[in-house]
């Protein structure tokens, strides 16, 4: 998946020098082994989840487990209502051509239409 990304990007002229952490400080020390900078990272990103759910101060409580139960708790509040317009698939063929924007996945519209 990640060289797909890259080939999209470059065909879109979107490149990004490669950049390497050469330092990573924590509370109590500096680390400049990349062995270790990329232990300490995965460390911290594979033990996150337990560490919030068994803090006690965290927002999050351990005993909602469901993720629809959290999400339905924490917006109480209804969304507004959306008001939704029909359009011929003539007004959508103009936006399309109109527009170099992109979407979620970050792939212009443009890129997509091309044949």
């Amino acid at each position: 998946m990640k060289s797909t990304w890259q080939i999209i990007h470059k065909e879109m002229g979107k490149t990004q020098p490669e950049t390497s952490i050469t330092k990573l400080e924590t509370l109590t020390k500096t680390i400049t082994n990349q062995k270790e900078i990329a232990n300490t990272f995965n460390r911290y990103f594979t033990t996150i989840a337990d560490n919030i759910r068994n803090n006690s101060n965290s927002k999050v409580k351990s005993n909602n487990r469901n993720p629809i139960n959290y999400l339905v708790n924490q917006y109480t509040n209804p969304f507004p209502n959306i008001k939704w317009d029909y359009v011929s698939s003539h007004e959508i063929d103009n936006i399309i051509k109109s527009k170099n924007t992109t979407g979620y996945d970050e792939i212009p519209v443009n890129m997509l239409k091309k044949k």
